[in-house]
């Protein structure tokens, strides 16, 4: 077994791991401030299509946020947010949990130009089953800047140096099938040429832009949603 194959077993190894632990590992796991509330259910609608719940929010997000309604059907489930008074800017975070009232995801919805004292149609994960808001901002005033604890640049590094890694695993391998089963004849000149020495470098070099890309996209990741259109809801 010559050293090329030893190397290529312990990259594509190495590429398989990595990708298991960057898959199933909680590294970019970010705590929530604002730990699950049951809020007070209000009234319930059922019929042949839809389920539509009516809830009071709770805490400080009342004072802004009273109610919101949470509507599923089979092909969707949807909130719909009744503020206090027409603001001329508002913004909150729905929380979603499963059944085991587990956060599963959060979004950043904002108004920038309320027409009415209603959200929009906020799409949500169909696997919802309970929700809180949590308000971050009306007008000019800012609550909430966030409702999760800063994720400390130690993990942030440690995601982006496995990715980064990962990839030239990848890229290593490939290198190798490239040359010895492309042009088997030639593949151990290919190997010591400048050629060989080259892909090894240019697939170092994408391992570290690949590094730097995971770390900006982790330090700018937020939730945010498409929200849908405008229906008119009785929150009473």
């Amino acid at each position: 077994m010559n050293k090329e194959l030893i190397l290529m077993i312990v990259s594509l190894v190495s590429f398989v791991v990595i990708t298991l632990i960057l898959i199933f590992s909680k590294i970019l796991k970010r705590e929530t401030i604002v730990p699950f509330h049951d809020d007070e259910l209000i009234k319930t609608n059922i019929n042949e299509n839809e389920n539509s719940q009516l809830f009071y929010t709770f805490g400080e997000t009342r004072k802004y946020v009273v109610k919101y309604i949470l509507n599923t059907s089979e092909e969707n489930k949807f909130v719909i947010c009744n503020y206090k008074e027409v603001y001329k800017k508002i913004g909150f975070f729905i929380e979603c949990f499963d059944k085991n009232k587990k956060l599963i995801k959060s979004y950043y919805y904002r108004d920038l130009n309320p027409i009415k004292n209603s959200s929009r149609i906020i799409p949500i994960d169909k696997r919802t089953c309970y929700t809180n808001i949590v308000i971050s901002f009306v007008n000019d005033e800012v609550i909430n800047n966030d409702i999760y604890l800063t994720l400390c640049n130690s993990k942030k590094n440690i995601f982006s140096s496995l990715f980064g890694f990962d990839i030239f695993c990848l890229l290593y391998t490939l290198r190798y099938f490239m040359f010895a089963y492309i042009n088997p004849e030639y593949s151990e000149v290919l190997f010591d040429s400048n050629l060989g020495w080259f892909s090894i470098v240019i697939a170092l070099i994408i391992g570290i832009l690949a590094f730097i890309f995971s770390n900006i996209c982790i330090t700018k990741r937020n939730s945010k949603n498409k929200v849908g259109g405008i229906i008119d809801y009785d929150f009473n």
